[in-house]
């Protein structure tokens, strides 16, 4: 690619809205998570810092409307997914994440400032 190929070509979308980035997700995998942000008596230390992890994540993705893909903070949690395991099977399935992070950002699901 030439300088000016790289100049004129559009900017990789890397924000997507809380709702689209969420329904990237297939159901059983949100329900799965939802899981993993409980915090129940009997927990131990760890499994209650991994949920409060979970449930901060979450709410921050809800209260700022969107989320940026390419930051480390993001793609390191939807790829710890893959490794966190509820009810007896992971969050998510191995490749998964790379599908939810990696896919093109359209235009529907594109993050847009004011709306």
């Amino acid at each position: 690619m030439s300088i000016i190929d790289a100049i004129q070509a559009p900017p990789q979308r890397l924000k997507i809205s809380a709702e689209a980035f969420w329904e990237r997700f297939t159901n059983a995998e949100f329900v799965l998570l939802d899981v993993a942000c409980q915090h129940e008596q009997g927990m131990t230390d760890q499994q209650k810092k991994d949920a409060a992890k979970n449930r901060i994540f979450r709410d921050d993705t809800n209260n700022s409307g969107y989320r940026n893909l390419g930051k480390s903070k993001v793609r390191n949690f939807v790829l710890g997914l893959e490794s966190t395991t509820v009810l007896g099977s992971s969050v998510l399935a191995a490749g998964r994440a790379a599908v939810i992070l990696d896919t093109t950002i359209t235009e529907e699901e594109a993050y847009k400032v004011g709306l």
